[in-house]
């Protein structure tokens, strides 16, 4: 256990407060943070500071944009969609058949 110069206990390897550790980033956190900048439509370096680096999601996006990722999540998550709108109408369609 440490002492940071503000004089608050904290474990080793923990990052001091107000700051993210650092070390490998997962891949949960990218997307989180990649979907918060599609969401808020916000440039890269405005992402909020509990999110991983800015330089790291702009990797990964970049990343998985350019080798074809990116697209087959699209793809994935249109065809689930689709997929779910089928099944509900045809439950729709079910329901009204009994009444």
């Amino acid at each position: 256990m440490g002492v940071d110069p503000a004089g608050h206990h904290r474990l080793e390897g923990e990052a001091p407060l107000g700051q993210r550790p650092r070390g490998p980033v997962r891949d949960a956190e990218i997307v989180n943070a990649i979907l918060c900048q599609a969401r808020a439509g916000c440039q890269w370096r405005y992402l909020p500071h509990d999110l991983p680096p800015k330089s790291a999601v702009y990797y990964s996006f970049a990343r998985w944009r350019d080798d074809g990722t990116a697209e087959t999540i699209h793809d994935l998550l249109r065809w689930q969609a689709r997929e779910n709108r089928a099944h509900d109408a045809a439950r729709q369609v079910a329901g009204a058949a009994i009444y």
